[in-house]
């Protein structure tokens, strides 16, 4: 009759709905699965950074160090550059003054050699 018409036919609707959300259950379970491997990759991936990041980090401090010692090496060599700049000018100048005075000793030499003669 009717009424088992009526039952029939929402038992369909039934079966219907029931597939559909059979079907978007399985969808979802198969997104939640390729989500947890894509979480696991990004995890190992930051995991990796960090480390990366950390070996950056010891790598900026040890050249920092490294920087440092070079400038107060480079400051030590300029000073020392320094003294033996002025080193030398007073050397030039010593040279310069015992040449004067080879001159000055010939020129009273000669001096002295041409009274004798005369």
């Amino acid at each position: 009759g009717p009424l088992e018409s009526s039952h029939h036919r929402s038992t369909q609707q039934l079966q219907t709905k029931v597939s559909e959300l059979e079907t978007a259950n399985r969808e979802l379970i198969d997104k939640k699965y390729k989500s947890d491997s894509t979480i696991r990759d990004l995890k190992a991936k930051m995991t990796s950074l960090e480390e990366e990041c950390q070996r950056s980090k010891q790598q900026v401090l040890s050249l920092r160090r490294e920087n440092s010692a070079l400038d107060s090496e480079c400051h030590e060599k300029e000073r020392l550059m320094n003294q033996l700049q002025t080193r030398v000018a007073v050397l030039e100048q010593e040279i310069k003054d015992k040449d004067q005075l080879v001159l000055r000793t010939k020129e009273v030499l000669e001096a002295t050699q041409q009274q004798k003669n005369s």
